[in-house]
């Protein structure tokens, strides 16, 4: 399931229905309310997916992926050595994941542009650090 929230309004529509609920103190339908807040806050769920399943984990990988972390890459390619910052919105933990790191510094101008592709596709990373998260 995926949680997008739109925009400030949402949340602000969402919370006066919640609030009203409460406010209402009564025996009201409390499940109609969270549905309608859901529902608010995020509108483009299918209807049947709204309280159909525990949600935490994707929570939490929604978290993840809406980080950016910077790294300060070290290359070098015939002749030529380097480094470059590099935004990625993935956490690449090992040299596992660096063929990805590679392929994407070939393809991308984070590398002197100017650089024929010929000599760009023979670059190697040789290491790389994370400096920041973005949150």
């Amino acid at each position: 399931m995926k949680i997008e929230l739109l925009n400030l309004d949402n949340v602000k529509q969402a919370f006066a229905v919640a609030n009203n609920a409460i406010y209402f103190a009564d025996r009201s339908d409390y499940k109609s309310a969270l549905y309608e807040v859901c529902k608010t806050l995020n509108p483009k769920i299918d209807d049947e997916l709204i309280g159909s399943k525990y949600i935490e984990e994707d929570i939490q990988e929604h978290k993840e992926q809406s980080k950016t972390y910077e790294y300060l890459v070290i290359y070098e390619m015939p002749n030529i050595r380097g480094r470059c910052k590099v935004d990625r919105t993935k956490l690449l933990d090992n040299f596992t994941e660096l063929e990805e790191l590679e392929k994407y510094l070939r393809k991308s101008n984070a590398v002197t542009p100017g650089i024929s592709n010929d000599i760009k596709s023979k670059l190697l990373v040789m290491d790389f650090k994370l400096l920041r998260t973005i949150d």
